[in-house]
């Protein structure tokens, strides 16, 4: 799925396929899904989320999950739109992309070419219409207004968590991003959601005033781009044994947006759409790399992991360029883990635990 803010004003439960797919990782529980899609045809070169998709919702009863009544993705993923595409089949149910269209300016903010914000405008509208369509509602104005009064307490909450992590100690690490980011993803529009980054945010308030680090002794602040390892998160846990925070990552940006500015609730598409065209990875590989300086910056790093998901041009893209520029201009140096994020069946955490360690040591 994609949009849960507007989603949500039609009272739909949003479902957000890769979502569920680290959650599969993270218990241990995916492999045999992948053999599964595999084993229908689908590439292992192909985006392993999306594999990992296919073969639970293809799976028949084993999946236990509810059959969906609807599709809806956009084109801002390589792979997204023709991955949902056989799982519409084999349900029979109604299937809608939306075009998102690319960002061709560097840094250009909230500027974004007009042209492109009406274009992405109509593509809301054309989506609000198949929604009422295929639920025999009609959307009810303050309902969106009100679902997008929630994605702003939400993501007003996340943007707090984030100005506190530049405290030294950080007091709050890589593990609870992981929790929160998910809530990013799929609870955009919910109260629930809303309430829970605002008390997540309180509490790292509190542990920031408190000078409560995620470790007592912090020596090195690390930047984490790209992907979680969803089936050993405990690499977390490797590095604070070593001294060292991961301070952030940046998936969650993907989601809250960083140029397009804030959502407003009394011109909810317009805003929506500038948010979403502006995101990060939705455009020349300058906007992110300027977004990494950002992070450099403000949360004074001393190290970036970048996780290189190989099987996904959109979060492995420009780590060359990344690397280069974080050298030359802060001195900060970068490490290049190439595995796939939720598939665990070519990764030996050993080695990789061994060269953190190096890279540490690094550091010191």
């Amino acid at each position: 799925i994609c949009h849960p803010e507007i989603i949500r004003a039609f009272d739909i439960y949003p479902f957000m396929v890769e979502l569920h797919s680290g959650f599969l990782s993270a218990k241990g529980e995916i492999v045999k899904y992948l053999e599964l899609a595999e084993g229908w045809g689908f590439s292992r070169d192909a985006c392993t989320l999306h594999r990992a998709c296919l073969g639970h919702s293809l799976a028949g009863e084993e999946a236990m999950l509810p059959n969906p009544d609807m599709l809806i993705c956009t084109t801002s993923c390589d792979s997204t739109a023709k991955a949902l595409f056989p799982i519409a089949d084999h349900f029979g149910v109604p299937y809608y992309i939306v075009d998102l269209p690319w960002n061709v300016q560097v840094a250009e903010g909230p500027d974004i070419q007009e042209y492109r914000v009406r274009y992405y405008q109509q593509q809301l509208e054309d989506m609000i219409s198949f929604l009422e369509k295929n639920t025999g509602q009609v959307l009810d104005p303050e309902r969106l207004r009100e679902s997008f009064r929630q994605a702003n307490r939400l993501h007003f909450a996340w943007q707090d968590i984030y100005k506190l992590k530049s405290r030294r100690p950080c007091p709050m690490g890589g593990k609870d991003e992981v929790v929160a980011t998910g809530v990013l993803m799929q609870l955009a529009g919910d109260r629930q959601g809303a309430d829970f980054m605002e008390k997540m945010r309180d509490e790292v308030a509190e542990r920031a005033d408190r000078g409560q680090g995620v470790i007592k002794d912090e020596q090195f602040r690390i930047l984490w781009l790209g992907p979680y390892i969803a089936y050993d998160l405990d690499l977390f846990d490797h590095f604070e044994d070593l001294g060292a925070v991961v301070v952030k990552a940046e998936l969650d940006l993907m989601y809250t947006g960083i140029y397009g500015g804030n959502l407003d609730p009394d011109n909810p598409l317009e805003s929506f759409a500038r948010k979403h065209i502006s995101y990060m990875y939705n455009g020349l590989f300058e906007n992110r790399i300027e977004l990494v300086r950002r992070m450099v910056r403000d949360l004074k790093v001393d190290g970036i992991v970048y996780m290189c998901a190989f099987f996904c041009h959109l979060l492995g893209g420009a780590q060359r360029a990344i690397k280069d520029t974080m050298s030359k201009e802060f001195g900060v140096p970068t490490m290049v883990i190439d595995v796939d994020n939720v598939d665990p069946r070519s990764y030996n955490p050993d080695i990789v635990r061994s060269r953190i360690e190096d890279f540490i040591e690094m550091l010191g």
